[in-house]
């Protein structure tokens, strides 16, 4: 009957990958950003793609809307 035992190459190279898989699977986790600074970081880039956009004429239609009638309901008392 035939030996089905990998080769010694086989072993050299499997051992070596699982070992290098789960090392660096370890460093990533302990390099990883917190929850916290990615928020953060996905906050700062909105802020700077929302200051490059021109501004939105709805937005600023309903924002005037809002003024003009803050400024009727104060006449009115």
């Amino acid at each position: 009957m035939r030996n089905h035992n990998p080769s010694p190459t086989a072993r050299q190279f499997v051992l070596p990958t699982l070992l290098g898989m789960f090392v660096g699977s370890i460093v990533a986790l302990l390099f990883a950003p917190t929850v916290e600074e990615q928020q953060n970081a996905i906050a700062e880039v909105k802020e700077q793609i929302q200051n490059k956009l021109p501004p939105d004429p709805v937005q600023e239609s309903l924002a005037q809307g809002r003024q003009a009638a803050r400024r009727r309901k104060e006449e009115l008392g």
